[in-house]
């Protein structure tokens, strides 16, 4: 008689575009799947909102390890237009108008790359704590269309820096292409397996469609978390079948 095959375990980490997993998860996948922000689980990581504390988990030695670090540091440099516009010009973009202060791509990717070094810390560190944990890198999602952004919390929020408005879509999307090819040559290093965002989930300028997007301006929501959640699934099964 074939022995029923166990339930495999994971530990889902990463800071705030996770809450898009933790509003989508069933009651059923939380039973083998703990997912944790140091916004929704702060008990369950160290004092400076870094690290999971293992002794604070329900499973200190999950099957799976997945990582959504960081994912923030492309709105940095172009979520709102700068006092001295600037873009970068690539094999699918160009400088909309001679007024902006153009950049060259080694530069920008320079500047990413260092803004990105404290996320890889955290991954490596995170890895570091659970070595018998097979990987699972997930790319945060794209910049938000402009309607959606520029219609949200951000420009009350941001008003100081805002008042020139959102970036043009199509360096966003270029900026944010930089970053996930930096966040990938990282994932590598590690793991097979970096999950990409839905194709579903794009909009005709390749960034989060508004039916997936939060009311934050640059979160995704648990209908995106959704799609993540099922790939994650995909993952682990067909690695389990």
């Amino acid at each position: 008689m074939q022995q029923e095959k166990r339930p495999l375990s994971s530990l889902i980490y990463g800071m705030s575009h996770v809450r898009a997993l933790a509003a989508a998860a069933t009651d059923k996948e939380l039973k083998n799947t703990e997912i944790v922000t140091k916004f929704t689980s702060p008990d369950k990581v160290d004092a400076k909102g870094r690290l999971v504390l293992p002794e604070k988990l329900t499973n200190d030695s999950p099957d799976y390890l997945t990582l959504l670090i960081g994912g923030n540091v492309h709105n940095v440099f172009s979520l709102f237009e700068h006092k001295k516009p600037y873009g970068i010009v690539t094999n699918t973009t160009i400088l909309p108008d001679d007024t902006r202060h153009f950049i060259p791509i080694a530069v920008m990717k320079m500047a990413l790359e260092q803004a990105m070094k404290g996320e890889f810390s955290i991954g490596r560190e995170m890895i570091a704590l659970f070595p018998k944990a097979k990987l699972i890198f997930l790319c945060p999602p794209p910049p938000i269309g402009t309607k959606t952004a520029s219609n949200s919390k951000l420009t009350e929020v941001f008003q100081n820096i805002a008042h020139k408005g959102i970036g043009l879509n199509e360096q966003r999307r270029a900026i944010y292409d930089l970053y996930l090819e930096l966040f990938c040559e990282f994932s590598r290093e590690f793991s097979k397996v970096t999950i990409q965002p839905p194709e579903i989930a794009l909009d005709q300028d390749r960034l989060l469609a508004d039916a997936y997007s939060y009311d934050d301006g640059t979160h995704a929501n648990a209908k995106y978390g959704r799609l993540i959640l099922d790939q994650i699934d995909q993952v682990m099964n067909g690695a389990n079948a």
